[in-house]
């Protein structure tokens, strides 16, 4: 038996759905049940203390080796789009973008779990404030804002 683990995070963006809810973790358990009746040897395990709101981990199991797992999935997305909610996820014929699972290592953080509101909202209030008027302030304040310029540069922001 293979296995594959892969982390499946939702390929559009936005909050309509939260994975961690009762109702959508149902429907992924639903959908992995399916999955293993139309896809012939082949399994789905979700890994339940990976959910976020956004994303989760799965463990792909089939009995011959597969180059692409994540394209194995396609019976699993057609039956998670027989719900609307999921339907209005799709972006570029896609539901998931995929990538290999690794565990999370102890204190380090999801950035799927920080809601875009919440950043934008922390780095305004950051720049905004006034409080951090000392000098230790001021230099902790231009680290963090020479950090985020070299993102921005990196990324093709700015």
């Amino acid at each position: 038996m293979f296995e594959y683990s892969l982390f499946l995070s939702l390929a559009k963006s936005g909050n309509e759905i939260d994975l961690t809810e009762p109702k959508f973790q149902k429907m992924l358990q639903d959908a992995a049940e399916q999955y293993a009746k139309r896809s012939n040897g082949k399994t789905i395990d979700i890994i339940k203390d990976s959910i976020q709101p956004r994303s989760f981990g799965i463990v792909l199991k089939s009995a011959c080796n597969l180059d692409t797992p994540g394209r194995s999935l396609r019976a699993f997305s057609a039956a998670l789009l027989e719900h609307s909610e999921f339907q209005q996820m799709v972006i570029n014929h896609k539901l998931f973008l995929t990538q290999p699972y690794v565990e999370p290592a102890p204190g380090i953080i999801d950035p799927d779990s920080i809601s875009d509101f919440d950043f934008i909202d922390g780095i305004l209030k950051f720049l905004l404030d006034r409080s951090g008027s000392n000098s230790v302030g001021n230099k902790h304040k231009r680290d963090v804002l020479n950090k985020i310029k070299i993102i921005s540069k990196q990324e093709g922001l700015i």
